[in-house]
């Protein structure tokens, strides 16, 4: 299946990197798209690294201060003014928002984007699959998109819309405390308040076989075909598709607090910097 997506992206890939730390800018997050990253600081602007065969890294001049950054697998979305702004491949309008008052969330798919509001989700681009919300959806706590899918949490419940491929729009009956969401390519993740990670969809790279023993998960992060979590001792664990070295967690992160995921690599905000690691095709990893 991945050999068939590069090919319908038109390349294929060729290396990979060991982890590489930025300098010394003050980092408030980073995001990782499926070959590019974005970062954002604490002066609320935006830098992007990698591939920018969509203009995707390219940002916009009249962006003004972001307050929320997130990185799509082939644009960039943010929140900033107080509107909802995107950049990048715009193929099937997923850079293409609609006019949206109190935005709080992004989550930008392969063909189109999603965000949540003060009145509820709205999504845009791409509805071949059924991407678009449902119409009862009402106002979620938080949403996360994927490949062609999308997922909501409401109390606890966790619920799916758009491309059952594998069956990742098929959350667990008995999931009902989900605290955070992840979705990747034809599968998806959820933190149990009382079970710990749970995930659904295809396992044809091991990405539903989270290792035993990870305890108290604060957040949760999926690739294309592997998942990382985060845990409240500060650790970072990845499974699934190693095979750009996304899953070898360098040992001494100093810090850390965050981790994104793209297509083959990582990277993690910690106290000296943004350190990203695996697939470097696009310098990807190559912090500025």
């Amino acid at each position: 299946m991945k050999r068939i997506l590069w090919m319908v992206l038109g390349f294929l890939p060729t290396s990979f990197a060991i982890a590489a730390t930025t300098g010394p800018q003050n980092w408030a997050s980073v995001q990782a798209g499926y070959f590019h990253t974005c970062a954002l600081n604490t002066d609320h602007r935006v830098t992007c690294w990698g591939n920018n065969w969509y203009g995707q890294t390219e940002i916009p001049a009249d962006l003004g201060n972001v307050q929320q950054l997130a990185a799509g697998p082939m644009n960039t979305c943010v929140i900033a003014e107080g509107k909802v702004r995107c950049w990048g491949d715009n193929s099937r309008y997923q850079s293409a928002p609609p006019e949206l008052k109190n935005a709080r969330q992004l989550a930008p798919g392969f063909g189109h984007g999603c965000a949540l509001t003060d009145s509820g989700v709205s999504c845009w681009g791409a509805d071949g699959a059924g991407q678009k919300m449902p119409a009862d959806l009402g106002v979620p706590a938080l949403i996360a998109s994927g490949y062609w899918h999308a997922c909501a949490l409401t109390q606890g419940k966790v619920r799916c819309w758009g491309d059952d491929y594998s069956g990742e729009t098929n959350a667990p009956a008995d999931l009902s405390d989900a605290t955070r969401l992840a979705l990747g390519f034809h599968f998806s993740c959820a933190i149990s308040s009382a079970k710990g990670i749970r995930c659904w969809g295809t396992n044809d790279h091991g990405q539903l076989q989270v290792p035993p023993g990870l305890q108290n998960p604060l957040e949760i992060t999926a690739g294309d075909t592997y998942a990382c979590a985060f845990l409240a001792d500060k650790s970072i664990h990845c499974w699934g598709d190693g095979e750009y070295g996304q899953l070898s967690v360098p040992a001494d992160l100093n810090n850390p607090s965050q981790v994104t995921s793209g297509f083959g690599h990582n990277c993690a905000l910690t106290d000296t910097g943004i350190r990203c690691w695996g697939m470097n095709r696009y310098g990807q990893t190559n912090n500025p």
